[in-house]
């Protein structure tokens, strides 16, 4: 048996290698600005992991002390 290509399928095949071949050359003709992007994204990810671990160790910080003043007053009384 002979397989068919019908017309349908070939015009969606044709569209999906227009669609990737226009994405490839905005890509091309973008590529500095997307980098760019992708490079602020990326240093705005790193910051936000900063503060929240900073945010984290402070909160750690505090609750020890929290627990280290609970424990003092509780010997003092």
């Amino acid at each position: 048996m002979k397989k068919r290509i019908t017309s349908e399928k070939l015009v969606h095949a044709v569209s999906f290698a227009l669609f990737v071949l226009m994405l490839t050359e905005a890509y091309l003709v973008h590529e500095d600005e997307i980098k760019a992007s992708v490079a602020r994204l990326k240093t705005i990810i790193e910051n936000k992991n900063k503060t929240k671990e900073a945010e984290a160790l402070e909160q750690t910080e505090a609750s020890e002390k929290g627990e280290q003043t609970d424990g003092q007053q509780t010997a003092e009384d």
